[in-house]
């Protein structure tokens, strides 16, 4: 909460605001899976080495862990964590991109897409698109950053 105060001898007044405070830096995101088998055993330990960005703004790192039973099951209900804005290079881009298509033609066809959800993931969709048409060369091919690479790339040109 800001509060500014203004006072003359003739007169005052003061003004009190909230001020919403974003953290710089950028969200990301990581994932390492272990797949624990208990068929055989009935303890299991491990150590999982976290690599946090060095350049990570101080008092924002957060780890999230969770373990479940079943391999799919917190997968279908949570789908659209798995929509989420596409950045980073041309190859970045389009591995961020290609989730959302997938998730929002899973909900579509298993009748579960929100309005919500899929404005979310087409508004994705559009910017991803148009950051990919940047890093499109004069010939009709694509590469990792654009005009920059000599030549263009299989791999990102058919994921287009």
């Amino acid at each position: 909460m800001i509060k500014v105060s203004a006072t003359s001898s003739l007169a005052g007044d003061s003004v009190q605001k909230t001020l919403l405070v974003k953290p710089e830096g950028d969200v990301q995101f990581s994932n390492k899976a272990v797949f624990v088998d208990l068929r055989n055993k009935k303890n299991f330990n491990t150590t999982i080495d976290l690599d946090m960005p060095n350049n990570i703004v101080q008092g924002s790192d957060k780890v999230e862990v969770s373990a479940v039973g079943d391999i799919l099951g917190p997968s279908i209900p949570n789908l659209d964590r798995l929509i989420r804005m596409p950045f980073g290079c041309g190859e970045q881009n389009m591995l961020n991109f290609v989730p959302n298509i997938v998730v929002v033609e899973y909900l579509k066809n298993t009748n579960q897409l929100t309005p919500a959800i899929e404005v979310k993931a087409l508004q994705y969709m559009e910017t991803g698109y148009q950051q990919e048409l940047t890093y499109r060369h004069s010939d009709g091919s694509f590469s990792a950053f654009g005009s920059s690479d000599p030549n263009g790339s299989t791999c990102i040109f058919f994921y287009m």
